[in-house]
């Protein structure tokens, strides 16, 4: 239904979000890791639970998902 209300545009900000993930979440794993290191474990430990929760569906559920939504 996208494609017929706003064209070939709507594949953008998916694209981009998945970019975003695959740079982010490095980043965040280092960011709690360095909490981590400075002892603090409250904010380190929502920081690496959010990841986790970020990662999965991102990885697992979604091998294909580039390809698929190229086609």
């Amino acid at each position: 239904m996208p494609m017929v209300w706003i064209g070939d545009l709507w594949r953008l900000p998916v694209l981009l979000l998945y970019l975003i993930c695959y740079i982010a979440i490095p980043l965040l794993v280092v960011a709690s890791f360095i909490g981590f290191l400075k002892r603090r474990f409250v904010p380190a430990g929502i920081t690496t639970a959010c990841t986790a929760v970020a990662v999965v569906p991102m990885i697992w559920f979604s091998p294909d998902y580039v390809i698929w939504l190229m086609d």
